[in-house]
């Protein structure tokens, strides 16, 4: 007897368990929003530390500009994937685009340190 109750609790679990996917669904979608707001709260305290060290760079005549060749709309990308997360978290409307002056002015490419850019953008 004992045997056929395990086996029916057997049965009824996995016939149930697929409707049960739904928290876990849920969960999972919860812990990638936490990841990404992790991820664009450790890049701003990385600008915020970038600042500090800059200030002392220049302070002591120090400071390095790196420049190389960087796509104009992978730079746009990637700061405004710097935001969005943050911007959607307070449901701000938050868009980016590329100008087509970029095309016009052929900047498609541009020789810049885009670390110092992005670190101007974020602050």
């Amino acid at each position: 007897m004992d045997k056929l109750v395990a086996r029916y609790s057997i049965t009824n679990e996995l016939e149930t368990k697929p409707q049960g996917f739904g928290p876990l669904t849920e969960a999972i979608k919860s812990s990638q929003d936490a990841i990404e707001t992790i991820s664009s709260c450790a890049a701003h305290l990385r600008a915020v530390v970038d600042d500090v060290l800059t200030l002392s760079k220049l302070d002591s005549n120090m400071l390095k500009i790196a420049p190389i060749a960087v796509s104009s709309e992978r730079l746009i990308q990637d700061i405004y994937n710097m935001f969005r997360v943050e911007a959607e978290r307070e449901e701000i409307a938050f868009e980016a685009q590329v100008d087509q002056s970029i095309k016009q002015l052929n900047a498609e490419w541009v020789v810049i340190d885009p670390g110092r850019v992005t670190q101007v953008c974020l602050t």
